[in-house]
């Protein structure tokens, strides 16, 4: 995994030969070594304790109807210059793993003597509801560079006389740094393929970033051994939620994938898209169109999922991030041939629910944030003017005898069109609002496979229509001009 470094440290408590130990596992790679590997054990470093005991196996309470509690003396993270931000989360094993009742926070320090306060690491609103109560994965977190040292507190609750206490075996911390990664610009991505892609559909297909370009180890290639495919029925939209240090999006998202892959396990990071606030689109799951991933409650089949990277409960989402989810949801409504304003039946979870829903639609959880879901009404009305006016522009004298296309699009300021066979002198090219007004007029005076046109400053957001003639031919295409 060339080009960032994984550090993976497992904490396990238990008793030996009377005594608490604590067992550090540490992998890295990086662009100038190979993997290294290595362990210590030693005694727990405990700053503070209460009502809480070690046995056999792990620990737990040792009067349930009182508070427990345990602190952690500093741990030094494990990354000697590390670039941009670091990523960590935690992952509890054990049972009775109810989350009112035992919850884990972290803090962090430059030195070990000055602390920040103390984070909740909150539940992964991913986190399969079937596996709850014999392990908890916490929400990632990204955290300053200029921090060195981490320590842990676990709360048990007080108990209502008669429960059995949560008991903990393991604590594992998965700490990530991504190295040096350069932040994806939305204006410098060109239209490219995206294998199995319908035909048949009429609208286009927003500019992405693919894996290659957001340096995801396994690059184009999927990284599930066998991915599995189906058509979906709803398109479940996401908030990362996870609270953020960084704005290099690209970066943030090679970290979800490191969480995915490595707190939780799964073979490939969970969305099939992910929107950064500046509006980029990352490809997610490898595999092409129709690809199923891992994020809906584990009822994943005939879905694909849409997370848009920021905490949106916090937060309201960017106009860029809305028009290029809106795009999105256009194009897949459209390549999978549905009504993005109906109610259907979800077969896997029984569910009836709209086609597009929120990721709360399925089970309990707040994810897309309430910013986020607040707006999906607007933005299924959105998606489907959008995908009847796309639709009745491109039907439009399309007769080119070749393949003419435009990026990026969504646009802000220009666009590229590019041809297989080159711009005739003469060829008028016309940009025009849905109601028939001419914004834009261009001739060609020389032979070009490639033109850019710069868009007046003057057009307002929304969907226009561009027309290319030749005088024997004329081509349409659907533009989708953001802020």
């Amino acid at each position: 995994m060339k080009g960032f470094w994984i550090c993976l440290l497992l904490i396990v408590l238990f008793l030996c030969c009377g005594a608490e130990v604590l067992g550090v596992h540490v992998h890295t790679d990086t662009a100038q070594s190979k993997m290294m590997n290595w362990s210590l054990v030693r005694p727990v470093p405990t700053s503070f304790s209460a009502n809480v005991t070690f046995t056999a196996a792990g620990l737990t309470q040792v009067r349930p109807n009182q508070l427990g509690l345990l602190i952690t003396a500093g741990e030094r993270m494990p990354f000697e210059n590390p670039m941009d931000f670091q990523a960590i989360s935690s992952l509890i094993r054990g049972s009775g793993l109810d989350t009112a009742l035992c919850k884990v926070w972290m803090r962090f320090s430059a030195d070990s003597l000055t602390w920040s306060g103390w984070i909740p690491t909150g539940l992964a609103h991913d986190n399969p509801q079937a596996y709850r109560d014999t392990m908890l994965i916490s929400q990632m977190h990204t955290i300053d560079v200029g921090h060195r040292y981490v320590s842990l507190m676990i709360r048990f609750e007080a108990l209502t006389p008669g429960l059995a206490a949560p008991f903990v075996s393991a604590i594992r911390l998965d700490c990530f740094q991504p190295g040096h990664i350069t932040e994806i610009n939305l204006e410098l991505l060109s239209q490219q393929g995206y294998p199995g892609t319908s035909h048949t559909c009429t609208c286009p297909m927003p500019v992405f970033a693919n894996r290659t370009q957001w340096n995801c180890p396994d690059g184009a290639n999927p990284s599930c051994t066998v991915p599995q495919y189906a058509t979906p029925s709803h398109l479940i939209v996401h908030h990362a939620s996870s609270p953020a240090t960084s704005t290099n999006w690209t970066a943030v998202v090679l970290a979800i994938w490191n969480y995915h892959t490595v707190t939780n396990g799964w073979c490939d990071i969970g969305y099939n898209w992910l929107i950064d606030p500046n509006g980029v689109i990352y490809e997610g799951r490898g595999g092409g169109n129709n690809v199923t991933g891992a994020h809906f409650c584990g009822q994943n089949n005939q879905t694909a999922g849409i997370c848009l990277l920021g905490n949106l409960d916090q937060n309201q989402p960017t106009a860029a991030a809305l028009y290029s989810l809106q795009a999105l949801l256009t194009w897949k409504a459209c390549d999978s041939g549905l009504d993005p304003i109906a109610t259907v039946k979800h077969t896997p979870s029984g569910l009836t629910i709209p086609v597009i829903s929120g990721h709360q639609d399925g089970c309990s959880t707040s994810c897309p944030g309430q910013h986020l879901y607040a707006r999906l009404g607007t933005i299924r009305q959105g998606v489907d003017s959008l995908l009847n006016l796309c639709q009745a522009a491109l039907g439009l004298d399309d007769d080119l005898p070749w393949t003419l296309s435009m990026f990026p699009n969504p646009a802000r300021r220009e666009i590229t069109l590019l041809q297989q066979a080159p711009f005739a002198p003469g060829t008028r090219v016309q940009l025009f609002s849905l109601t028939g007004q001419e914004v834009l007029r261009h001739q060609v005076q020389t032979p070009t496979t490639e033109l850019t046109l710069v868009l007046p400053a003057t057009l307002t957001p929304g969907m226009y229509r561009l027309q290319v003639g030749d005088g024997d031919h004329t081509r349409t295409q659907s533009l989708i001009l953001q802020e």
